[in-house]
This record gives structure tokens, C-alpha cells and sequence, in this order.
């Protein structure tokens, strides 16, 4: 295979990598919207997991958040975080997830207002670099 042969080659299979990321995100957010009005404060940590777990399945490791655990006096705190927005910064930040918080296995908050909101934000970009493959050529 001659040298151009290679580079469009791993050119598509990047893009190709990208799209099915890409897919599987708003598949994930997708599900969550459709799901999360099951749930309400109070519910069980496993009644929550049950409905919202699976909307996350989806997602590669990186495009998730991992749940937080402490202890606040006696009182066992963990924070789940489900993906349910997306934006195209290239970044995976808080303001993307949604927080469910448990107290003692408990359902006692959903979102950031009690948490004290994101850490990390999305990042607007002054102008983005769009490029796409066509007709043996790749354009920018």
C-alpha cells in the first residue's frame, strides 16, 4: 500500500473512532432524558441505580464521571454523576453531568444546586477547525 494509502487509512479510522464516541454520548444523554423522570427524591440507591445506570453502559471510560464517597459525621455521602448534556469544547466537564446525591443510600438531591455547583465548565472557542474527508482530498 503506497504512503497516501496508510495516511487515508488511519485518517478514517480516526474519524470513524470520533463518530462512534460521539454516538455513544448522545445515545447515553439520549436514554437519561427518557429515564430520569422515573426517579425522585427519597427512592433507594438501588431503586436510582437500576433506572439510571444503564443509560450510561454506552460510554467509554473517559466520557464519564466517577462517583464520589465521604462520610459527613456518621452520615455515608455518595455522589453519582450521569451524563446529560454534551458540548463540543473537546472537554469532558462537570456542567455536563447531572449529580444524584445520596444520604445513608438515600436519594436526598439531584443536581449541582446542592453540591455547590460544577468545578469544571465548558470552554467556548473563538473559531473551530472543521475538517471532513471527500473526494480523496481533506478539506479544512
Amino acid at each position: 500500500m503506497k504512503k497516501t494509502g496508510w495516511i487515508k487509512l488511519v485518517l478514517c479510522s480516526a474519524l470513524l473512532l470520533g463518530c462512534s464516541a460521539t454516538s455513544s454520548i448522545h445515545q447515553a444523554i439520549r436514554t437519561y432524558h427518557q429515564q430520569e423522570e422515573k426517579v425522585a427524591l427519597g427512592q433507594s440507591k438501588t431503586e436510582v441505580l437500576a433506572v439510571l445506570q444503564p443509560t450510561q453502559d454506552v460510554l467509554p471510560p473517559k466520557q464519564s464521571k466517577p462517583r464520589e464517597i465521604y462520610r459527613e459525621g456518621e452520615t455515608l455521602k455518595e455522589i453519582y454523576f450521569f451524563r446529560s448534556r454534551s458540548f463540543d469544547d473537546g472537554l469532558v466537564t462537570d456542567d455536563e453531568f447531572t449529580p444524584y446525591v445520596f444520604s445513608d443510600g438515600v436519594l436526598v438531591a439531584i443536581g449541582w444546586s446542592a453540591i455547590g455547583g460544577p468545578k469544571t465548565q465548558a470552554q467556548t472557542r473563538r473559531h473551530d477547525n472543521y475538517c471532513y474527508y471527500h473526494d480523496s482530498r481533506m478539506h479544512y
